[in-house]
């Protein structure tokens, strides 16, 4: 639960940050966003430019730039505001139908089969959890180890019409990716593995 808020944390305070960098002052792309996700018990963090302007190739190092310049801005204060605000959310009632079975959804989401069962009081461990566990220190601990010391990445990059010429170049980069892939599988290395679609 630990790793899992602590990403759910990271996402608002990255979301807030990364929209303000890269959509409204560098105005790279008309959408820009940082988001949570949880498959198959693994949490981890997605982060999305969609530009009619730029191209995949452009918007990619300027992810990775965000994620390696932004861990100096986190403070304890920003740290604070973000952990206050997170737990008040989550102290809120559930305020209809559609969050009730949002919520429900996200308890069995959670549910591995090594649990002793699925937590229906998901929320009030997380508070609990928020309160008296949660700090700083962690919070930054988890960004270096999930984002700058071993990521593991997927990337894939969409390209519209007027950039196919780049798609061009790629076949020599998928081709140096298979390489690249078939040295990791030989050496069961299990830290940045590039996936490339187009």
């Amino acid at each position: 639960m630990g790793d899992y808020l602590q990403l759910e944390l990271l996402e608002a305070i990255i979301e807030e940050e990364m929209f303000d960098s890269l959509r409204t002052k560098q105005q790279l792309g008309y959408y820009v966003s940082c988001g949570l996700r949880y498959t198959k018990g693994v949490p981890g963090l997605t982060f999305t430019i969609e530009s009619s302007a730029y191209s995949p190739l452009d918007l990619q190092p300027k992810i990775l730039d965000f994620i390696q310049s932004f861990i100096a801005r986190i403070d304890e204060k920003m740290y604070s505001n973000f952990l206050e605000g997170m737990i008040s959310r989550k102290c809120e009632p559930l305020k209809d139908i559609y969050a009730d079975s949002s919520y429900l959804m996200g308890c069995l989401k959670t549910y591995l089969p090594e649990s002793p069962g699925v937590r229906w009081d998901k929320k009030s461990l997380e508070v609990e959890y928020l309160r008296t566990q949660m700090s700083y220190d962690k919070v930054i601990a988890t960004y270096k180890r999930v984002l700058l010391d071993n990521p593991r990445m997927v990337i894939f990059r969409t390209f519209a019409n007027k950039h196919s010429d780049q798609v061009q170049m790629l076949e020599l980069e998928q081709d140096a990716v298979k390489k690249e892939s078939e040295v990791l599988d030989k050496l069961k290395a299990e830290n940045c593995i590039k996936m490339y679609m187009w």
